[in-house]
C-alpha cells in the first residue's frame, strides 16, 4: 500500500482521517446539513489521487448543477488554497469536468440520472455524494464497476436503500 500523508497545512477533521483509513469496502457518510462530510471525503479524494499514481476517481451527482455547486466547488477550493494540491494538478478540463494530476490520476466528475449511464467506465474510488437522490439500481451498477472503495454520503432526513441494503443486511446486490 502507498504511503498517505495528509496534504493540507491545516489539521484536517476527525472525520477525514475516519474516511481515509476505513477498511470496508463501501463508506457510509450519514450527518446533517454543514456537518463536514463532503468536504471531508474531497480531501481524502486529492490525498488518495496524490499518492496513488494512475487511480481513476469519478465523483457522481444525480445532475450536473448539483455537482457544480457542491464537490466541484468543493475541489475547486482544494486546488486554488493548498500550493502542494495546485501543484499536483496538471490540468483541469472544465468541459468535461475531469482534474488530471502528475502522476497519472484523475478526479472526474459525472451525473447520472438512471442506471443505465452507471454502466460506464471501471474506477478505483466511487463517491456517490447525497445518495438519497439516486435509486440503488443506480449505486449498484457504478459500485459493481469499482475496484477499490465506494464513499457514500447523505443527509438521514429519511430511511432509503442505503439503511436496508448497506448498513443493516451490509448486501449491495440487487
Amino acid at each position: 500500500m502507498v504511503q498517505i500523508h495528509s496534504p493540507f497545512v491545516k489539521e484536517p477533521d476527525p472525520l477525514y482521517y475516519a474516511n481515509l483509513f476505513a477498511t470496508e469496502r463501501i463508506v457510509v457518510n450519514q450527518g446533517g446539513t454543514s456537518s463536514g462530510k463532503s468536504y471531508c471525503i474531497m480531501q481524502v479524494l486529492v490525498t488518495i489521487a496524490m499518492a496513488a499514481p494512475n487511480y481513476v476517481i469519478t465523483v457522481v451527482s444525480n445532475t450536473v448543477p448539483k455537482l457544480k455547486e457542491d464537490t466541484m466547488r468543493i475541489m475547486a477550493e482544494l486546488v486554488s488554497n493548498n500550493q502542494l494540491v495546485k501543484r499536483s494538478v496538471k490540468d483541469f478540463n472544465k468541459s468535461d469536468r475531469v482534474y488530471t494530476f502528475k502522476n497519472g490520476s484523475i478526479i472526474e466528475f459525472k451525473s447520472f440520472e438512471s442506471s443505465e449511464q452507471a454502466k460506464g467506465g471501471k474506477r478505483h474510488i466511487l463517491y456517490l455524494n447525497e445518495a438519497t437522490r439516486v435509486d440503488y439500481m443506480l449505486f449498484f451498477e457504478a459500485n459493481m464497476r469499482t475496484y477499490v472503495r465506494t464513499y457514500l454520503d447523505y443527509n438521514p432526513s429519511f430511511r432509503f436503500w442505503v439503511h436496508e441494503r448497506i448498513i443493516e443486511n451490509k448486501t449491495e446486490y440487487p
